[in-house]
């Protein structure tokens, strides 16, 4: 079975430290996953907004490094997202939004998808609104950043998923335009994905299964999960409990994987 795996913000997705403790027992039980990386493709994304929206240099080194960190504490492949981008995409995107006129950037879309539906949570996160005004100097601008980042988010993952076809995706967040734009390419391809999100104030990782409608609260939080060892045969007997549970819930899984463990 092949396994995408998307936390796109690296330390910042606290879902990251569950989501990488299934990618590697899935790949311990045999299956093939990858994770999907950004490795500094946008010019902004949502993390910025843990400095003031201003990037510094080392800004996307340091989330593509802390991405890499976890992929090889699981040894999981990772697939760069600027490769499945090209030059010409790249150049066309650009003079494409360029070249839009300000009042039709809301109703901009790509192949049938809705470029700023995409963007919302995004908006949302850096001017409190989902709702762009358009005259103001600040949100025009941005505005076409995010819609930008977005289409080429949308040419990225709809060719990274016809390339590694995965069978399901474990996806982190989904409001922010990099996870949004990846789980629209994946429902219009009738693809499985699986959706983490953080619930502050229960102190849990709701994961939802969005083809069956429903949610799991899971309370296995961890910080930094590198800091535990990667062979699943030394984990606590409580954490693969916790595993074996998220997986009888997602129980696609279930007729695909032996789970070595559970003997």
């Amino acid at each position: 079975m092949k396994i995408a795996l998307h936390a796109p913000f690296g330390s910042l997705n606290l879902e990251g430290g569950l989501m990488y403790l299934i990618a590697n027992y899935l790949r311990g039980s045999g299956h093939e996953v990858a994770q999907l990386r950004c490795n500094g493709t946008f010019s902004l994304c949502d993390r910025d907004g843990e400095t003031s929206w201003k990037r510094s240099l080392d800004s996307c080194l340091k989330c593509s490094s802390e991405q890499r960190s976890l992929a090889s504490w699981g040894e999981i492949a990772v697939k760069d997202l600027s490769s499945f981008l090209t030059p010409g995409e790249i150049v066309d995107s650009r003079r494409w939004l360029l070249s839009t006129p300000r009042e039709q950037l809301e109703s901009l879309s790509l192949r049938g998808i809705s470029l700023y539906n995409l963007c919302r949570g995004s908006f949302a996160a850096r001017f409190g609104t989902e709702t762009p005004d358009l005259n103001n100097r600040k949100h025009e601008p941005m505005t076409r950043r995010m819609l930008l980042s977005a289409a080429r988010m949308c040419l990225a993952t709809r060719r990274f998923l016809n390339h590694f076809s995965p069978e399901v995706l474990l996806v982190a967040g989904g409001r922010d335009y990099i996870t949004r734009s990846l789980l629209v390419q994946a429902e219009m391809q009738k693809r499985e994905y699986v959706l983490f999100s953080m619930d502050s104030s229960q102190r849990s990782i709701n994961i939802h299964h969005p083809r069956e409608d429903k949610t799991l609260a899971c309370h296995l939080l961890l910080t930094d999960v590198t800091m535990m060892r990667a062979d699943i045969k030394t984990w606590p007997p409580e954490v693969v409990s916790e595993i074996e549970s998220v997986l009888g819930f997602l129980h696609i899984f279930q007729a695909q994987m032996s789970l070595p463990l559970a003997n």
